[in-house]
């Protein structure tokens, strides 16, 4: 969301009546460079959803991580540059590459990684991150499942996030 050409909001929350009870964060920024590709990217989409095309601009911004485009790498990349820690929460797990650089960081580079997902009671079947959790937790990975059902006092773990 960007609000007179000045700020952006940078979220994954959903616009809901769920909002009081996810886990999510966002992260405000005025930085000129990161507003106007956001914006480019916004046109660019209106752009297409009018000629019914999926054209995507040139993405030159290091600090955005545009999905389908660029995410997987980025975010991968991003995993494994950890030299200590990661703790991430993220709704759902099962991407193998991100599986596989989180797996990585924590056995072959000796990285503290943990992890925090909901059990998936927003999801057909709630018990769908467990199978990607056990295999993380068989390479060194902490992990952890916020139960259901979601309140104030439990949230559902909404949010995407990695840091290092």
């Amino acid at each position: 969301m960007v609000i007179d050409d000045s700020f952006a909001l940078i979220t994954a929350i959903n616009l809901t009546n769920m909002a009081d009870v996810t886990r999510d964060f966002g992260v405000i920024t005025s930085d000129a460079a990161v507003l106007n590709e956001i914006l480019n990217v916004f046109e660019t989409d209106w752009d297409n959803s009018l000629k019914q095309q999926g054209n995507t601009p040139p993405l030159t911004q290091e600090a955005l991580v545009w999905s389908p485009v660029n995410s997987q790498k980025k975010l991968s990349d991003f995993i494994a540059s950890a030299k200590s820690e990661v703790v991430a929460t993220v709704e759902n797990l099962g991407d193998p590459v991100i599986q596989a650089a989180f797996e990585a960081v924590a056995e072959k580079q000796n990285v503290k990684v943990r992890i925090i997902v909901p059990m998936c009671d927003r999801n057909v079947d709630p018990l769908r991150n467990y199978p990607f959790l056990n295999e993380l937790k068989s390479h060194n990975v902490m992990a952890k499942v916020m139960p259901n059902p979601s309140s104030v006092e439990q949230p559902y773990m909404h949010s995407k996030n990695d840091s290092s």
